[in-house]
């Protein structure tokens, strides 16, 4: 009996290292595409200083049950990739509330969107079906509002990726990071 335990204790580890792994989730599928010029790549460590945030979305896409979630997701997604890009940023309400020391304003029009937690998808696997979003970004310069560029991003899940699938909070994470990263480009080119 105690042979057995250990070998059973032994086994354990190889799938505890393949479970915890796993938990990391795979990477967020992005298509983009512009519209205008590119942004400039730029030095990280130099910064884009302060830069704001509008989320647009027709009634019908607002009047989704998750929208809440959706929206709390970018609320907390932004200011972390800015920060790590050596930026700040922040969500606004709409223009009249954006911070006069904003730099550039990226305007996001989400067209579509399913939310899938990470919670839900754990728990209910593959039934749960993909997270994916589609939204245009312009890019304005502040304070002239002149647009500067725009990008169209759709993101989504597969099935065949099962529980540890790119869900809604890591779309939106990746997608902040690649917004932030080209106003930083923009902001360079002024």
């Amino acid at each position: 009996m105690k042979i057995f335990l250990q070998i059973v204790k032994k086994s354990t580890y190889p799938i505890l290292a393949i479970t915890l792994v796993s938990l990391v989730g795979c990477a967020a599928a992005v298509k983009q595409s512009s519209n205008g010029p590119e942004p400039i790549v730029t030095n990280p460590q130099k910064g884009a200083g302060s830069i704001a945030v509008t989320l647009t979305a027709s009634s019908e896409v607002k009047n989704n049950d998750d929208w809440k979630s959706f929206f709390n997701e970018w609320q907390s997604a932004i200011p972390d990739a800015a920060t790590d890009q050596n930026a700040t940023a922040v969500v606004a309400d709409d223009d009249t509330s954006i911070p006069s020391s904003a730099k550039i304003l990226i305007r996001i029009k989400v067209n579509e969107f399913r939310y899938v937690s990470t919670t839900k998808r754990y728990l209910f696997g593959i039934i749960t079906g993909n997270a994916d979003m589609n939204i245009e970004a312009d890019f304005l310069a502040l304070p002239s509002m002149q647009l500067l560029g725009s990008k169209n991003i759709s993101t989504t899940s597969h099935t065949l990726e099962g529980i540890f699938s790119a869900v809604t909070p890591k779309q939106v994470e990746t997608v902040s990071k690649l917004l932030i990263q080209d106003a930083q480009g923009y902001t360079s080119a002024n």
